[in-house]
């Protein structure tokens, strides 16, 4: 009986770690940010981009979602490069979905961005020229000038497709460490001093994928996109919860009944 008893309190403990497990794993899930801010310039590089009404132009806002998987980051090589102070770090593919708009005259500009061809800039760079922080390119097209995916009508201004986008978080004071980059996001960007440091851009490039023109600007607030747990997650945390109360239940009242039997 002992050794039963034993066995289902067993089964209820691994249970209920099973549901903590679940649940902890999830919080590993890529994460999702927000951010907004202004632009701060716009350069067609003297060709036209688009129609008078659709314009980019300094103090114009924008805003967007980038969801970033922590994992793939934590997966990747270190570059040393030839220094031995130097410390960078590319990673490929950390971004799992990234989307933003610009406000504009007429309403707003906006796009998806293919991610097939991302990568993330780690740095914790000490040398003469340091940089520390993270940068993050999405680009549509492939190197050998095809495009990532397919670009809808409503990305595209006048005859120009859109390029890359590029959010950068990259600064000279250390916001993360050489022997343990941080990839908080949040936490590099409350790291950053000036304007130069919380960067973002819109490339745009002809049928050839070469660049016509770009724009961007500030980024004026960067965070944690608020997230409530899965209904999975929620129902293995009940269930968890649920195994070991019972557990601890049949274990006080097996007790107490010992606790009668020695008194008789």
């Amino acid at each position: 009986m002992n050794f039963q008893r034993n066995l289902r309190h067993c089964g209820a403990i691994l249970l209920g770690s099973f549901a903590f497990g679940t649940a902890t794993s999830a919080i590993a899930d890529p994460i999702s940010y927000n951010f907004d801010g202004r632009l701060t310039y716009a350069d067609n590089f003297g060709k036209p981009i688009g129609n008078a009404s659709w314009q980019f132009q300094a103090g114009q806002k924008f805003r967007g979602t980038l969801v970033y998987d922590v994992d793939a980051i934590k997966s990747s090589e270190k570059d040393e490069g030839d220094d031995p102070a130097y410390y960078a770090m590319i990673y490929y593919s950390p971004i799992v979905s990234m989307s933003f708009e610009i406000d504009l005259p007429n309403g707003s500009y906006g796009m998806d961005v293919p991610i097939g061809n991302s990568s993330a800039y780690i740095a914790a760079d000490p040398t003469d020229a340091p940089d520390y922080g993270v940068d993050l390119y999405l680009q549509s097209y492939y190197p050998d000038g095809s495009l990532v995916a397919p670009i809808s009508e409503s990305a595209k201004i006048g005859n120009w497709n859109p390029n890359s986008v590029f959010v950068g978080l990259l600064g000279t004071e250390p916001v993360i460490s050489s022997t343990d980059p941080n990839v908080d996001l949040v936490k590099i960007f409350n790291g950053l001093t000036g304007k130069y440091g919380r960067s973002f851009s819109l490339s745009f490039a002809d049928s050839n994928g070469e660049l016509a023109g770009y724009t961007g600007g500030t980024i004026e607030n960067f965070a944690l996109q608020s997230a409530v747990p899965e209904p999975q997650t929620w129902a293995m945390l009940i269930v968890g919860f649920g195994a070991i109360g019972a557990s601890l239940r049949g274990r006080g009242v097996t007790q107490r009944k010992r606790g009668q039997a020695s008194q008789l």
